[in-house]
């Protein structure tokens, strides 16, 4: 059990906290104050990772960047299914005794039937944060369309952590009651990638249906920097009722991570000096691709669609498994030699191994939008295509609006239903005055107000210049 939990931090310390990629959390500041909903009125750099057909639609001006200045486009999602932040601390954060100092918290039998009675509904826990680099877009002359290029990187973990693994670290083990952790699931990633589009409209397509119609392509180089999976956790324990101990074990981690972090591996036993660069080596390469349609009716009404992040990484770096897979029946606990045969049996070893492949997030975005003077009104609907960990495979369907108060104050919100936080309501602003727009926004706006009450923080914010 215990070299389980030494995997479980590793697998924790082989991310690195770094726009979004999958279905989690959102592309921009924007997108998140609309519940979401970006695949429609996503425009100039904020496009490009979203659906490039909007490059190529008409904007008062021609050109845009983002940058680290004057504030960076972030996004940022911590939380969980079953635990405030408040009880989190409560539970794990212990308490200041008399002399000052932080000591362990006495849990009472009530506080350990409330937390376990919170773990019955889900234990979920996510996690992800994405930072744009540098974006920019640019209109080309007589109508030829327009182009851009990007560099995001994001980190995201995604998780379960069994009801029973908890009960069993606040009981201990009970007689005749069988502990299973196989609902045990984590998954991490931190990548960055390298994107250049090209969105153009197509003159005549559809042209009795549509105004306008645009098309627009994003080709993306990506590097994996750190990547980890319990592929299967099927470990069990049940004390029998003559005292003796069943235990099994078949377990598989993969991890890969950048050699310039020079992780101390417990199998190598080797001194090696941490070395966190902003800038690493890769232990993965791969390439992808996003395609994207968006079609205008009377220049008031928008229909899209986009299929983001198609492809792959190949991890070939530093990449080693975990794995164990044994079966034992404790009868004898004074066994001095008992120790060792449970090492070999049932902890994991880790070695290195061949690379492995990794699909990357890919998400399916449709969504039809109206726009008027100041006002945007856009439904969304969003769907992972695998279980990556900022993905989900669970739908999500979204409304959003967006009003200029002033014209240089717009105001937006919108309801998100689906995928990993069921139901939101978001709400956000932003600042246009022209040459520089900085936009905030919580997708959450529920959780803001419940402080540390809440379960999860949800915040978004940036800025792009325009000339």
């Amino acid at each position: 059990m215990k070299k389980i939990l030494v995997i479980f931090t590793l697998l924790i310390n082989a991310q690195l906290f770094g726009q979004m990629s999958g279905s989690i959390g959102a592309t921009d500041a924007i997108a998140m104050a609309m519940g979401k909903s970006s695949v429609v009125f996503s425009k100039g750099v904020y496009s490009i990772n979203v659906n490039p057909a909007n490059l190529a639609l008409k904007q008062n001006h021609s050109f845009e960047i983002s940058s680290v200045l004057p504030i960076p486009n972030g996004v940022f999602l911590v939380g969980n299914e079953f635990i405030s932040f408040e009880d989190f601390n409560y539970y794990f954060g212990g308490e200041v005794d008399e002399f000052g100092n932080v000591v362990g918290r006495e849990i009472s039998e009530a506080d350990k039937e409330r937390l376990l009675n919170s773990m019955n509904d889900g234990s979920d826990h996510f996690a992800s944060s994405s930072l744009n680099l540098f974006s920019i877009s640019y209109d080309l002359p007589n109508s030829l369309g327009a182009i851009g290029f990007s560099i995001n990187e994001f980190a995201a973990e995604r998780g379960t952590v069994p009801r029973d693994l908890v009960d069993f670290m606040l009981n201990g083990n009970e007689i005749g009651k069988k502990y299973s952790l196989d609902a045990l699931q984590f998954r991490s990633l931190y990548m960055r990638e390298y994107s250049v589009s090209y969105g153009m409209t197509i003159k005549g397509f559809l042209s009795s249906l549509f105004e306008n119609f645009s098309a627009g392509i994003s080709l993306k180089l990506v590097h994996g920097f750190g990547y980890s999976n319990i592929e299967r956790a099927d470990i069990s324990l049940e004390t029998m009722d003559d005292y003796s101990i069943r235990l099994a074990s078949d377990f598989l981690a993969k991890i890969a991570v950048s050699e310039d972090y020079n992780i101390e591996w417990d199998f190598l036993n080797v001194p090696r000096k941490t070395n966190w660069t902003p800038f690493p080596s890769p232990a993965g390469t791969g390439f992808g691709f996003d395609i994207g349609f968006t079609g205008v009716i009377n220049d008031k009404w928008r229909v899209a669609m986009a299929l983001s992040d198609v492809g792959s990484i190949n991890w070939k770096n530093e990449t080693v498994a975990y794995a164990s897979n044994g079966e034992y029946t404790i009868t004898d606990i004074t066994d001095g030699t008992l120790s060792d045969t449970l090492k070999v049996l049932l902890e994991p070893q880790g070695s290195f191994t061949d690379g492995f492949s990794t699909p990357l997030p890919s998400v399916l975005r449709m969504g039809v939008g109206y726009g008027k003077e100041r006002l945007n009104v856009a439904f969304g609907y969003e769907q992972g295509l695998n279980d990556q960990p900022s993905n989900t495979t669970a739908p999500r369907f979204s409304l959003g609006a967006e009003f200029y108060a002033l014209e240089f104050l717009p105001i937006r919100t919108g309801f998100s239903a689906g995928g990993v936080a069921k139901f939101e309501w978001s709400l956000g602003f932003g600042l246009d005055f022209g040459l520089i727009e900085m936009n905030f926004a919580t997708s959450d706006i529920v959780s803001f107000f419940q402080g540390s009450g809440a379960k999860k923080s949800v915040f978004a914010f940036g800025s792009r210049w325009k000339f």
